[in-house]
This record gives C-alpha cells, sequence and structure tokens, in this order.
C-alpha cells in the first residue's frame, strides 16, 4: 500500500514536470486549470511566471480584474501577487500594478499580518493615485481610515476621511469609476456608488466616535441608516448597514453618558436581531451594557449578563 501511495506522488510530480509550459498550451487551458497548475508549483518561478502570464492577459481581455483573487491557499495567492506585480511594474495602467499589491495586502489581511498588510496597502494606495484609479483608492482607503483610527493619529483619519467622502462627490466621479472598474459591474455601478456612500458614512461616525465628537457621529448615524433604507442590492448587506448604524448609537449613547438609552437600544438589538448579528457583535453588545451597569452601580445586573 505505502508503494502504491509513492507511486501516486511520484507519479504526480512526473506530470508536473512534463507539462508543456508553453504559451500556446497554457492558453488552451481553462482558467480552473491555470489557477489548478499554478497551486502545485512550487519554488518555480519561471513556470509561475509562464502561468500567471497567461491569466493575467486573459483577464486584461477579458476586462475582468477580479479574476485575480481566484486561488486559494493564502501562500499561493501572494506568490500569484509577486507574479502578477514582477509581470506589470512598468506599466503605466489604471489597474495594474496596484492590484497584485491590493491582492497580496488582502492576503495578509487573511493571516492577520497587520503590519504587511499595511505596508503593500500604502504601495497600492500610492500607484492607485499615479495612475488615477479612483475605484482602487475608494477601496484602498476605507481600510486605512480604519487604521488610523485605531493604531494611528485619530484627526488624521478623520481629514483622509474627508478626501475620500470628497473624491465621491467630485462630478466626474461615476465616469471615472466606470474607467476603473470592470466591466461586469459597470451595470450596478449606482449600487456600488450607494455602497461607497454607506462606507463613508461608516468611516465618518467610526472616526468622529473614536475622537469623542458625539453629535458628529450621531449626525451620520441618522444618515446612513437613511441610506441604508435605499440600499437594494445583497439583502444581507441592507441587514448589516442598518445593524451596523445601530450598533454604533448604543455606543455614542453609553459615551454620552446616556447610560439606560444603551442599554435599551443595546437590549433591543439583542432581543429582535440576534440570528443576524455576528458574534463580535453581540459581546460587543453586551460588553456596553455591562459598562452601562456599571457606571449606574448597578453590579448584580453586571454579573448575571
Amino acid at each position: 500500500m505505502k508503494w502504491f501511495f509513492l507511486v501516486i506522488v511520484l507519479s504526480a510530480g512526473i506530470v508536473i514536470q512534463a507539462q508543456d509550459f508553453s504559451k500556446v498550451s497554457l492558453s488552451k487551458m481553462g482558467d480552473e486549470e491555470l489557477l489548478g497548475l499554478f497551486s502545485k508549483i512550487d519554488n518555480d518561478s519561471i513556470k509561475a511566471e509562464a502561468v500567471a502570464r497567461v491569466y493575467l492577459n486573459r483577464s486584461k481581455e477579458e476586462k475582468d480584474t477580479i479574476k485575480m483573487a481566484r486561488i486559494f491557499h493564502p501562500k499561493k495567492n501572494i506568490a500569484f501577487a509577486d507574479s502578477v506585480i514582477a509581470l506589470t511594474k512598468d506599466m503605466n495602467h489604471k489597474t495594474y500594478p496596484a492590484l497584485g499589491y491590493i491582492l497580496k495586502s488582502f492576503e495578509y489581511h487573511k493571516t492577520d499580518d497587520l503590519v504587511l498588510k499595511t505596508k503593500y496597502s500604502l504601495i497600492a494606495y500610492k500607484h492607485a493615485i499615479e495612475n488615477d484609479n479612483i475605484s482602487q483608492q475608494i477601496y484602498i482607503s476605507d481600510y486605512l481610515i480604519f487604521l488610523k483610527s485605531v493604531w494611528g493619529d485619530k484627526r488624521k483619519a478623520l481629514e483622509l476621511q474627508k478626501i475620500r467622502h470628497a473624491q465621491m462627490s467630485q462630478g466626474d466621479y461615476f465616469k471615472k469609476i466606470k474607467e476603473s472598474s470592470r466591466k461586469e459591474v459597470i451595470d450596478d455601478a449606482d449600487i456600488m456608488h450607494l455602497e461607497n456612500e454607506l462606507s463613508s458614512i461608516q468611516n465618518s461616525v467610526f472616526c468622529y466616535l473614536n475622537l469623542r465628537k458625539l453629535d458628529s457621529a450621531n449626525i451620520f448615524i441618522t444618515e446612513g441608516l437613511k441610506k441604508a433604507r435605499l440600499y437594494n442590492g445583497y439583502s444581507n448587506y441592507k441587514d448589516h448597514y442598518t445593524l451596523w448604524f445601530n450598533e454604533a448609537s448604543v455606543e455614542v449613547d453609553y459615551y454620552s453618558n446616556d447610560f439606560f438609552s444603551s442599554i435599551a437600544k443595546g437590549d433591543s438589538l439583542l432581543r429582535n436581531t440576534m440570528n443576524d448579528l455576528s458574534e463580535a457583535s453581540i459581546q460587543n453588545l453586551n460588553f456596553f451594557k455591562g459598562l452601562s451597569f456599571l457606571e449606574l452601580g448597578d453590579k448584580e445586573q453586571v454579573l448575571s449578563i
């Protein structure tokens, strides 16, 4: 039996070694075949580049840049992103090489490497600005604003958020979005714009909340709830936005010393939307509920949560 498995493993290696990596041969393969082949190549940059080049050229011809994100293991995805970067680093192109750095940043996000995620996000943002790709700038700055607001200069985070929001308010915003987006999403430009608006409002709430400018945070929460009612894209997204703004309102009430309101709102969310809440949201709501009871001097209620 051991010999049987050894033969299988060795045969697989022989197949890969014997694989024709010429452009003509690779061009005949489907997308999934190319991705499957790429996932089997270990430490062979020449073969990896050959596969990546064919896949990249195909995505460019089809104007479908999202294909770049369709490899599955982070290590392989990072290797693929490196191939994209190497192939496109000298291009003066709206999409590349920024997309390679975006993919790389995303993979490090999946492995919880905050330092490298941030490093490659900043590089991607630089290229997106140089190549006037508004879609990429809006996407990347969303994370950078969050990062600065939590770990960095909270005022700088708000400044960056205001720049992001101003970009979305420009007269040629839709034109730039269509020029820098893949063809499959252009028909959904209105929904995409509303999603960007909602994320922008979320950023504003988050920034003002962290700066303890609570009146401003409340203004944006109200605006966010109105916008969320207009959203007709993915139904679970609509619920996500509504719950997010209501959860933020619980925190604003707590920091405003309106502890009874914070508890009441939190209980309402836990009672009526428990099945729709993430584990993190449930913990967060109970956390502020407990803090509110502590402020009110009711330790028995804290222990009962």
